[in-house]
């Protein structure tokens, strides 16, 4: 069976195609980096990019990072007049607010195809690989650890996306009902 992990973005797109049951030394990781000037074009090249994937390689299982429900803001223009009052607005993360109609890109790929799929959670997959206090790494520290679980395994993973999109694969074959469920035959 194959899995195909993805670790998506709307910028770089990790991918990892694991051979399972295998070793998991011998996954095979792999980016891309959508192309495009608008949100839009940069979706539907990583829909395109992905759709060649998938026939190329026919993963039987896909298994992605799934996008947050929560979107981060920051507040933006933020000035301070002579009587010390601050003004300013705040502004969501842009990038997060694509991520679900990336997902959406997967899920539907993955629906045509009659692909087994599941979504996993950021913190749920971290959480099972790395343990106790896993799910709640700050970004630079999760995507360090993501490489760093890379090489202690012998996975090359060229970026943390990659990496990440591996620890995604291996999530699944560890850890997806879903997947559990299909190898027996009783999924749909």
């Amino acid at each position: 069976m194959l899995i195909l992990g993805v670790d998506p973005s709307v910028t770089q797109c990790g991918l990892a195609l694991y051979r399972f049951p295998g070793s998991e030394r011998e996954i095979e990781c792999l980016s891309f980096t959508s192309q495009g000037d608008t949100t839009e074009e940069k979706c539907a090249f990583f829909g395109l990019r992905l759709h060649d994937i998938c026939l190329a390689r026919r993963p039987d299982f896909i298994c992605l990072e799934a996008a947050m429900r929560l979107i981060a803001g920051y507040q933006k223009r933020v000035k301070t007049d002579l009587g010390g009052k601050t003004t300013g607005y705040w502004t969501p993360n842009a990038d997060q607010m694509v991520l679900p109609e990336i997902q959406g890109h997967v899920r539907q790929l993955a629906i045509d195809r009659g692909i087994g799929f599941e979504t996993v959670a950021v913190k749920t997959w971290r959480a099972a690989l790395y343990g106790r206090g896993g799910g709640s790494l700050g970004k630079d520290e999760a995507k360090r650890r993501a490489r760093d679980y890379c090489r202690w395994l012998g996975i090359t993973a060229k970026n943390h996306n990659e990496a990440e999109a591996a620890c995604v694969a291996i999530w699944a074959s560890r850890c997806s009902q879903s997947l559990k469920l299909m190898r027996a035959g009783l999924a749909g």
